[in-house]
């Protein structure tokens, strides 16, 4: 049975600036996934075909109009793999967890927090977290697209 994930792709913008400092702190470029907003994690098809699965998402979402998606700052995840990502603004958040409550209601009854990201780095040294914290807060963050 096959896994699925329900996620946003930034544009090429996007993810050449995540693939710089991803490269750069983690000595990795490519990844399995591309830079993504993970909207869903992933579940399994309790639809009979991708098909049907594809149909119900596209109904799902048909009242959901189009919006922006604003990164401002960083973000970061400490404790087992310390993560820094690029952190949407507040009426970008409400936008994705709207997205997020309308697949939760379709998938399943998935009580996990949202937090909605793309991931920059993750499993830095622990040492190493507050070098990079300080270097990527230096930047000026103002990155955006249209959902």
């Amino acid at each position: 049975m096959e896994r699925y994930i329900l996620a946003v792709l930034p544009p090429q913008d996007i993810g050449d600036f995540v693939g710089i400092y991803k490269e750069k702190y983690s000595g990795r470029r490519h990844h399995a996934l591309p830079p993504h907003i993970t909207i869903y994690p992933p579940f399994y098809n309790r639809y009979s075909t991708e098909t049907e699965l594809v149909v119900s998402l596209r109904d799902a979402f048909t009242l959901t109009k189009p919006g922006r998606v604003n990164f401002d700052s960083i973000g970061y995840f400490s404790g087992d793999n310390n993560v820094v990502y690029l952190q949407p603004d507040q009426k970008s958040s409400e936008y994705l967890l709207e997205i997020f409550t309308a697949a939760a209601t379709l998938l399943s009854d998935n009580s996990e927090n949202f937090h909605p990201h793309v991931t920059i780095v993750k499993n830095v040294p622990l040492d190493e977290l507050s070098s990079v914290k300080k270097k990527l807060e230096a930047e000026q963050i103002n990155l955006s697209f249209l959902v």
